[in-house]
């Protein structure tokens, strides 16, 4: 699953087939997580190990996963929020600071300050 701009740069070659491996590595871990998890009241949310994007212990309702470069992530949703007014919390191993970067009914990106958490759990409700 890639946006149409990241399928046009993988089959001009942009993009490399190791980087492409990965990914698919990554959605397939959202997809189907190590341990599946019901909490009431939070429409999505995503455990993950920053430092490892492919560490992804738990997920619901996020379809994919993108690292955009240093502690720097978006989140892409299978069911869109009704508006951008859901709120987003995190824990982690330790306190989790971090500032949205960019905020839609379908994507959040988001950038984790350091000091950083080793797990962290991103959680979206409203």
């Amino acid at each position: 699953m890639l946006c149409p701009n990241c399928h046009r740069l993988a089959h001009e070659g942009a993009i490399d087939r190791k980087a492409l491996r990965k990914y698919k590595e990554i959605c397939k871990k959202l997809h189907d997580p190590p341990a599946k998890h019901e909490y009431e009241g939070i429409k999505a949310y995503l455990k993950f190990k920053p430092n490892e994007v492919a560490g992804i212990l738990d997920a619901k309702n996020i379809v994919g996963l993108c690292d955009n470069g240093i502690l720097d992530f978006s989140f892409h949703f299978d069911e869109p929020f009704e508006d951008e007014s859901y709120v987003v919390g995190a824990l982690g191993t330790g306190s989790v600071k971090f500032t949205v970067v960019q905020q839609t009914t379908t994507l959040l990106r988001i950038k984790i300050e350091e000091p950083h958490p080793e797990i962290v759990k991103f959680e979206f409700k409203y």
